[in-house]
């Protein structure tokens, strides 16, 4: 049985926390690490091409507002999940 994250197990309300999350769950979607729900992998590209979108718009929603280290944390994770985005829409 899969046990979903219990009160104690939330983390800290921060940027990068936020940014991991989505990051997350775009991995999720791209079956590259297992969904903490179900415990599979499995793959869905629309919807991780929207978490992806959702990325890019918090780039430009964000721009000039954000602490250095955010805003590198926050590219670097939208260019990694857009080169595994790219790569899982050329295996399918």
């Amino acid at each position: 049985m899969v046990r979903l994250p219990g009160p104690g197990d939330v983390p800290p309300v921060t940027f990068r926390n936020f940014v991991t999350e989505l990051a997350s769950t775009a991995l999720v979607c791209l079956g590259a690490i297992r969904s903490p729900v179900t415990g599979e992998k499995t793959v869905d590209l629309a919807r991780a091409e929207h978490v992806v979108g959702l990325l890019e718009m918090l780039v430009l929603k964000t721009r000039g507002n954000l602490e250095r280290d955010e805003e590198e944390y926050l590219v670097t994770a939208l260019t990694d999940l857009q080169g595994k985005l790219q790569e899982a829409k050329e295996g399918a």
